[in-house]
């Protein structure tokens, strides 16, 4: 009995043991949570304490206007972003406006240097062409000037009729007016200055008479005296020089060698002219009294034949 009296003591004091750690552990618990009670009350009370300070009435009027200044800048960026938006929305439809406009003309352009195209490998042969005709038109050009000069130089010749004792004393070179055409019937450039007259009346010029047709009878002839030739000359149809144009007139080279080969010292032109010949013997007679050589004239008539006498150096046209 004894026995068991000590083992029922024995798990007493234990029982008492665990007894007195269980309410110790609850204390801590308790303990515990009342600390984190109170811990969180005052937190409550401190956020609360930071959050609503207390306000004067000074301060509070002025976060009341600050508050209103907030609220009209507020309204001010609000109505600037609406307005921005209006503009920017102008600026837009102008800037639309331009492009359509700039790509419409774009078109226009571009129809334009398709047609110009076009018309450029048309006109490639054209322009080849041009440029091998070139150096000719530059001579027609050239060739136009000197005709304008030497006509420009013919208007301003002061013709006149020449003094009768200007012609005493020159060989006459005769010349035949018919039909507008002008026939030189002797070839004076083939003779020199020095030759005698009357080997030069004699040659006559194949482009202006049918040589086989005409004849120079020479009675006297001296040297230095009296001199008498009869001469009758068929011309030619086909031959002379047309004369009515004075720039054609000028450009001829027949005509030309003629003028050069007067002597103003030693010639007078004696001019015989034909009905039909009158429209050339304004530029004949200006072409030879621009080169400074007196001259005589006298109507004839054909019969056709041309004659005329030379006696002692004077021709008479009959």
């Amino acid at each position: 009995m004894t026995r068991r009296r000590a083992e029922s003591d024995d798990l007493g004091s234990l029982n008492l043991l665990l007894d007195t750690i269980c309410n110790m552990f609850g204390i801590f618990v308790f303990s515990a949570l009342i600390v984190a009670l109170l811990a969180t009350t005052r937190s409550t009370q401190v956020v609360q304490t930071i959050s609503a300070p207390t306000l004067t009435a000074a301060e509070s009027s002025k976060i009341g206007a600050l508050e209103m200044e907030a609220d009209e800048l507020s309204a001010q960026l609000t109505a600037l972003w609406s307005g921005r938006g209006a503009l920017i929305a102008e600026k837009s439809r102008e800037a639309n406006a331009q492009v359509g406009q700039a790509t419409r003309e774009l078109a226009v352009r571009q129809r334009t240097l398709e047609e110009y195209r076009e018309k450029i490998k048309r006109d490639a042969g054209f322009v080849a062409n041009l440029h091998e005709e070139l150096p000719t038109i530059k001579r027609e050009v050239e060739d136009l000037t000197e005709a304008i000069r030497r006509t420009q130089e013919l208007k301003d010749v002061q013709v006149r009729t020449p003094r009768r004792r200007e012609l005493e004393g020159r060989t006459p070179v005769q010349i035949v007016l018919d039909k507008g055409r002008v026939y030189v019937l002797n070839p004076w450039w083939n003779h020199a200055l020095d030759d005698h007259p009357c080997d030069i009346w004699s040659d006559w010029n194949r482009d202006a008479v049918v040589v086989s047709a005409s004849v120079c009878e020479v009675i006297r002839c001296e040297r230095g005296g009296a001199i008498e030739i009869r001469r009758s000359a068929l011309l030619r149809s086909d031959g002379g020089i047309s004369a009515e144009d004075p720039v054609a007139l000028a450009a001829d080279p027949t005509w030309q060698k003629f003028l050069r080969s007067i002597d103003a010292a030693r010639h007078v032109v004696s001019i015989r002219c034909t009905a039909t010949g009158f429209r050339a013997f304004g530029p004949v007679r200006s072409a030879i009294v621009s080169h400074h050589v007196p001259y005589n004239v006298a109507p004839i008539r054909l019969d056709p034949l041309y004659r005329d006498a030379i006696i002692e150096g004077t021709a008479i046209g009959q």
